[in-house]
């Protein structure tokens, strides 16, 4: 194998991970939906956010200099769960 094939093969793991991490600030991410099916709950560069669930505009729910991801709505809708990295490691954080 030439130089430039194994130089390419090399580089594609590394462009392909560069792509992802950028399409994570562009693209919400991680959609969740209210109990009621009113709300829909998603990451989008690093904060979550809600929407109607039949369109209008985006209100944040999160402001924190770390990434919060992967929300859950309880049953009731009274608590909102998700993961964040905000004391280092990936932790479960609750808010009303």
């Amino acid at each position: 194998m030439n130089t430039r094939a194994l130089a390419a093969l090399l580089a594609a793991p590394i462009a392909a991970a560069t792509l992802t991490a950028a399409a994570a600030d562009i693209y919400p991410q991680y959609p969740s939906l209210t109990p009621d099916g009113e709300f829909a709950v998603f990451s989008w560069a690093g904060d979550l956010w809600s929407v109607p669930a039949d369109g209008g505009p985006a209100t944040r729910l999160t402001s924190h200099p770390a990434d919060e991801y992967f929300s859950t709505v309880s049953p009731d809708g009274d608590l909102l769960a998700f993961t964040s990295d905000r004391e280092g490691a990936m932790n479960i954080y609750v808010a009303d």
